[in-house]
C-alpha cells in the first residue's frame, strides 16, 4: 500500500518545479533568509516599489539572490588571494560585501532611474490632466485620459491608481498608495492637495 501510495504521489512531485532562487532554510542561502525579518523585508518591498516591482521579484527572493552573491563572490575572492593569507582575507571579504551589497545597488539605480522618469514626464501629464478637468472631465476620467496618452511610469502608476479605484479602494487611498511609491516631491504634493479637496469636498 505504501508503494502504492509514493507511485500515486509521484507524478505531482514531478510537476513542481524548484525554484532555484526560493529560500531553503538550512541550505546554502541560509544566512541569507535568516536576515528576512519585518524590518528588512519592508525596506527591500520600499526599494522594489521604487523601482516599479520588477516582474517575480520579491524581498524573500533579493535576500536568496544577496546570499547567493556573498557566497559566490566570497568562493572568488578566496581563489584570487590563496597564494597569500592576508590576501585571501581581503580578496574574501571585499568579494562577500560586494556580491551581498551589489543587487542593492542595481535595484537602488533602477529606482533612482524610475524616479527621475516620473519627474520628468510629470508636467505634461498635469498639464493633459488640466486641459481634460476645464473640458468638464471629471477627476477619474481626466486621469485615466492621461494614463491612456502617455506612457512610461508615471502612466503606470495613474493606470495601478485606477485599477485599485475599480477594485474598491477610495480615490484619496488610492492616490496616496501611488505616492508612497515615489519620491517625486511634486508628485506627493499634486497627490495630497487631491486627496484632501476630496475629504474636504
Amino acid at each position: 500500500a505504501s508503494a502504492e501510495h509514493q507511485f500515486t504521489r509521484a507524478p505531482a512531485d514531478a510537476q513542481t518545479a524548484p525554484d532555484p532562487f526560493a529560500p531553503r532554510p538550512g541550505g546554502a542561502l541560509g544566512p541569507a533568509t535568516r536576515l528576512s525579518q519585518c524590518t528588512v523585508a519592508s525596506t527591500l518591498q520600499r526599494r522594489l516599489d521604487l523601482a516599479g516591482n520588477p516582474a517575480n521579484w520579491t524581498p524573500d527572493r533579493l535576500l536568496a539572490l544577496k546570499g547567493l552573491g556573498l557566497l559566490v563572490l566570497g568562493a572568488l575572492g578566496v581563489l584570487y588571494g590563496l597564494h597569500s593569507f592576508g590576501l585571501l582575507i581581503l580578496c574574501a571579504s571585499l568579494g562577500a560585501v560586494t556580491g551581498f551589497f551589489l543587487p542593492d545597488l542595481l535595484l537602488y539605480n533602477a529606482g533612482l532611474k524610475r524616479q527621475e522618469k516620473i519627474r520628468n514626464a510629470l508636467p505634461d501629464a498635469m498639464d493633459m490632466l488640466t486641459v481634460c478637468v476645464e473640458a468638464w472631465l471629471g477627476f477619474d476620467a481626466a486621469l485615466a485620459q492621461v494614463a491612456r496618452n502617455t506612457e512610461g511610469p508615471l502612466a503606470a502608476e495613474f493606470t495601478r491608481s485606477l485599477q485599485e479605484m475599480q477594485i474598491g479602494k477610495s480615490r484619496g487611498q488610492a492616490l496616496r498608495a501611488m505616492a508612497d511609491r515615489t519620491t517625486v516631491a511634486e508628485l506627493r504634493t499634486f497627490v495630497s492637495a487631491v486627496a484632501q479637496s476630496g475629504e474636504l469636498g
